[in-house]
């Protein structure tokens, strides 16, 4: 967990958890709300290439899908988010000398698999003998 600040903070997430968010700087350039396919989150964070880079080539051989929450507080109650928190996958990761830089999307209507069930002969016996 991490907070743009000089000072690490103690917050409360939405389901009651007390974390430590450490102090980094990072710049977040927030989606706009609108009815298109994609809507993308770029998330820069300085000092952190090696654990980021480190995470996400882990999370790439495990093949896991790589979440995003972000979390919004008013700097006087760090006892809840002031919004819902945003939950975002990533989509891409470009680490530089100073920064990484993360791309993550809202709601990716664009690749999003439909049908969304994926049908194989071990759920769907009957495609072996098509």
């Amino acid at each position: 967990v991490l907070v743009s600040d000089y000072n690490d903070h103690t917050i409360t997430t939405e389901d009651q958890r007390t974390l430590t968010a450490l102090a980094t700087g990072m710049n977040v350039a927030l989606p706009k709300r609108d009815a298109t396919g994609a809507q993308s989150l770029v998330f820069a964070i300085d000092n952190v290439r090696s654990q980021a880079a480190a995470r996400v080539r882990s999370a790439i051989r495990q093949q896991e899908t790589v979440r995003l929450i972000y979390r919004e507080y008013l700097n006087t109650d760090l006892s809840a988010p002031a919004n819902e928190p945003l939950k975002f996958n990533v989509k891409s990761y470009r680490a530089q000398e100073e920064h990484v830089e993360i791309t993550a999307v809202l709601f990716d209507l664009i690749d999003m698999r439909l049908p969304r069930d994926l049908y194989t002969s071990e759920n769907a016996p009957v495609l072996k003998y098509l």
